[in-house]
């Protein structure tokens, strides 16, 4: 096998063993004890997954793609003095990929002649694939915490316990 076919296998054997795409979350906040105000965000988790490569396996340089966020606002009491929270999911429609990121762009294509011969080089122009990234439609509900039921909600892996409220806010621990 010639030493360029080799190198051209290497690098798509390395390619292909990627690791597969996954999903991530973070909270933009660090766990601990905290208050919020009524209409503040008492969580907010962002949630993205890797860029996938032309493999469909992940990034090798571990680039990520947005898939929207959660949050979690104190709105207050409720008339039978339950804490009220609203959340919001919303997701990002993406199909990028490391090509739409990064592109292959390639030289123009030349025609020259030298002396009475002929000579036409063609090579092939290609811009980076359009990439569509949007926001879906928001997704809000809101509910009432219910005394006694140990007050803990969760938004994937992140939560939060509700340590104490009133009608001007709520203190809870966050993880």
């Amino acid at each position: 096998m010639s030493k360029p076919r080799l190198a051209a296998a290497m690098v798509a054997a390395f390619l292909a063993g990627c690791s597969p795409v996954q999903e991530h979350s973070e909270a933009d906040r660090a766990p601990g004890v905290a208050y919020a105000s009524v209409g503040d965000v008492v969580l907010r988790v962002e949630k993205t997954d890797d860029l996938p490569n032309a493999f469909g396996r992940a990034d090798l340089f571990g680039r990520k793609r947005d898939r929207g966020f959660s949050d979690l606002r104190y709105v207050g009491l409720n008339a039978a003095g339950q804490p009220l929270f609203r959340r919001r999911d919303v997701d990002v429609y993406s199909n990028e990929t490391t090509m739409s990121r990064t592109g292959a762009q390639f030289g123009t294509a030349t025609a020259t002649a030298v002396a009475s011969h002929a000579a036409a080089v063609a090579v092939c122009t290609s811009g980076a694939p359009k990439a569509t990234v949007e926001p879906l439609p928001p997704d809000t509900t809101e509910f009432a915490v219910p005394q006694g039921t140990g007050g803990k909600l969760t938004i994937g892996t992140h939560g939060l316990e509700i340590l104490a409220f009133d009608a001007g806010g709520v203190q809870y621990r966050s993880w």
